[in-house]
C-alpha cells in the first residue's frame, strides 16, 4: 500500500488476553489515516477501495445469538423504523462496548450525535430492543466487544489468506485493488458463512459497501440463508 511516496505493509495484531481470544484486532500504520487520505493510496500503482462490512458486531452478534432480525436481504444492518441512522448506530455500538443489555445512559457516541437522555431512552426502548433482541445476550468478558473483534479479526483475516491478493485489514473494512473490491466482498461473505458453520451460529451473509475515492459508494445486500 503506498501513500504519498510511503510504502506500508506492516500491521500488529493486540489481543487482550494471554490465551488469545479476546481483542485481536490488526493496527497497521494505515490505520489511523482519515478515509479521504486512505483513497488516495495505490496497491501496485493501481487505485484502492475500501470494502467495509455493514454493521459487523451487531451482526456477529446476531449469529452468536440466533436471534436475526434482518428480512431475506437487507443492505444496513442497523436498519429499524427510526429515521436517523447515525443515533441507532451510536446506541447500538456503546451498548455492545459496555457488554451489557442494561446500557441505560447515552455515553461519548451518543453525546457527539447530540442524543439526550430522553431521545436515548426513547429510540432504545421503542426501536433498538424490539427489533435487536441479539443485544440481550450480551455479557461483560464473554460476549463483549473484545469476544466481537476477535471473531470479527478472524474472518477478515481467512478472506485475505484464502484471496492471495494484496489486501490491508482495518478492522471490518479491507483495502483492496479497486478492480477486485466487489470479488472482495462477496469473498468476505462467503468466508462469514462458512465461519458460522464451523462456529455453529445461524448463518447471514452480511451487507457490505464499497468506497472508492470520488465515486457514490456502492451498497451490496446482505441475506439471511
Amino acid at each position: 500500500l503506498v501513500l504519498e511516496g510511503h510504502t506500508l505493509f506492516t500491521a500488529a495484531r493486540r489481543f487482550n488476553n494471554d490465551a488469545l481470544t479476546r481483542g485481536g484486532r490488526f493496527y497497521g500504520p494505515w490505520t489511523t489515516i482519515p478515509q479521504v487520505r486512505r483513497l488516495e493510496a495505490t496497491i501496485d500503482d493501481c487505485p484502492v477501495a475500501e470494502v467495509d462490512v455493514s454493521g459487523m458486531n451487531l451482526t456477529l452478534l446476531c449469529s452468536i445469538s440466533g436471534h436475526i432480525p434482518f428480512k431475506t436481504r437487507f443492505k444496513d444492518a442497523y436498519e429499524c423504523d427510526w429515521p436517523n441512522r447515525a443515533e441507532v448506530k451510536a446506541i447500538i455500538n456503546e451498548t455492545i462496548g459496555a457488554g451489557t443489555p442494561r446500557h441505560y445512559r447515552p455515553g461519548k457516541l451518543c453525546r457527539d450525535e447530540g442524543l439526550t437522555q430522553e431521545q436515548f431512552s426513547h429510540i432504545r426502548k421503542n426501536f433498538i430492543a424490539p427489533k435487536f433482541k441479539c443485544l440481550q445476550a450480551l455479557k461483560k468478558g464473554e460476549l463483549d466487544s473484545l469476544t466481537l473483534a476477535y471473531h470479527e479479526s478472524e474472518i477478515m483475516m481467512r478472506v485475505v489468506e484464502k484471496l492471495r491478493t494484496p489486501v490491508f485489514i482495518l478492522h471490518d473494512c479491507l483495502i483492496c485493488l479497486e478492480d477486485e473490491a466487489l470479488e472482495v466482498g462477496k469473498e468476505v461473505q462467503m468466508v462469514y458463512l462458512a465461519y458460522c458453520a464451523e462456529q455453529g451460529w445461524k448463518p447471514v451473509a452480511p451487507a457490505f459497501k464499497i468506497d472508492r475515492r470520488g465515486e457514490e459508494t456502492v451498497r451490496v445486500s446482505g441475506c439471511r440463508v
